[in-house]
């Protein structure tokens, strides 16, 4: 277990900074990562979970936020073997693994043939070890270390044209980008859902290491994932939904189509549901949502509705058909326990 009492302030974070916390201080005696011993029984909930959220591994540990008595909050994970914070993503090999949180491997450079990579950073900011590229659902970031800062007071970027463009650093810091780091190197993870009971299920994530991420809870009549944590009117709602917004199947813009597009924990879970577009709000004044059956996948093309109804081709992802109306009773109750 590694208890954090101080977040840090990081530099240029990738995408995944939002599913795992940073931190510099460490209220754990035996220093970053918890303890050395190569087995662990740490194990932590959120209260009222059916199952607890997290279970360190031998090499992944949990970070968490402690509050008052027992109260913890799991916020990501510390490899101990790379000697930093980790998300579960989808790796270079396309398979699920631990992914350093580092600097994002941006259009930087440190040469005039903007062929070697380089990280420019405030020079009061803590600069992380690790750099690492763009992640897609369908392809995983590369990862590489962090190289020694450079004496450097030009910076270049490649512009859209293949140009490599010289600009001055204004006294930041440049830091070269070295090593790559292998996907092998990284700890994997395997899905894994629980048993069914009353519609519902967890899906978690089982590292190699013995580590334990609980994900999300799993809708079982509807076959998707759910929001078990912030329900409405008691019922655990589609947090992989296609939506509805003004793309039509018809070039008449008369039959509406939901367009999905995936990212971060929706990758590679497709939706189940349709979200409907809804204007009238609640009692609260938030807007009313409503729920349609998946219909088929358009194959074809899809129009846009604006001034005129126009074939779309500014944005990407999966159209689908809507089905049948869908009452909110028919998603899972959720009971405390």
């Amino acid at each position: 277990m590694r208890l954090l009492s101080v977040p840090c302030v990081g530099i240029f974070l990738s995408a995944l900074t939002s599913l795992a916390a940073c931190s510099s201080d460490s209220s754990d005696p035996a220093g970053p990562g918890g303890d050395d011993s190569t087995t662990t029984d740490d194990t932590g909930d959120s209260g009222k979970a059916a199952l607890p959220e997290f279970k360190s591994g031998t090499r992944l540990r949990a970070n968490l936020i402690g509050g008052a008595g027992d109260t913890r909050l799991f916020t990501g994970w510390y490899d101990k073997s790379l000697k930093s914070d980790c998300a579960f993503g989808v790796a270079e090999d396309g398979q699920r693994r631990c992914i350093p949180i580092g600097a994002s491997l941006g259009n930087t450079f440190s040469d005039a043939d903007c062929s070697l990579h380089a990280v420019v950073a405030t020079p009061t900011c803590e600069v992380p070890a690790f750099v690492v590229g763009e992640a897609t659902c369908d392809k995983g970031p590369e990862v590489y270390r962090m190289g020694s800062k450079l004496s450097a007071t030009t910076i270049f970027v490649k512009q859209q044209s293949g140009s490599c463009a010289s600009l001055p650093a204004n006294g930041q810091d440049v830091y070269e980008v070295v090593a790559k780091i292998s996907a092998n190197d990284l700890v994997s993870a395997e899905e894994s859902t629980s048993d069914e009971k009353d519609g519902l299920a967890v899906l978690s994530l089982v590292g190699e290491d013995g580590s334990v991420e609980t994900v999300s809870a799993v809708d079982t009549k509807h076959e998707g994932l759910c929001d078990a944590k912030s329900p409405r009117e008691g019922r655990c709602l589609p947090s992989s939904t296609a939506f509805e917004e003004t793309f039509f199947k018809d070039s008449a813009c008369k039959t509406p189509a939901a367009v999905y597009t995936e990212s971060g924990s929706t990758c590679g879970h497709a939706p189940n549901v349709v979200v409907k577009a809804s204007t009238s709000p609640n009692t609260c004044g938030a807007p009313t949502l409503s729920y349609a059956s998946l219909g088929a996948k358009i194959t074809g093309t899809v129009f846009q509705s604006r001034v005129l109804c126009e074939p779309s081709t500014e944005v990407s992802g999966t159209f689908y058909e809507f089905g049948s109306d869908l009452a909110l009773s028919v998603f899972p109750a959720l009971k405390d326990t």
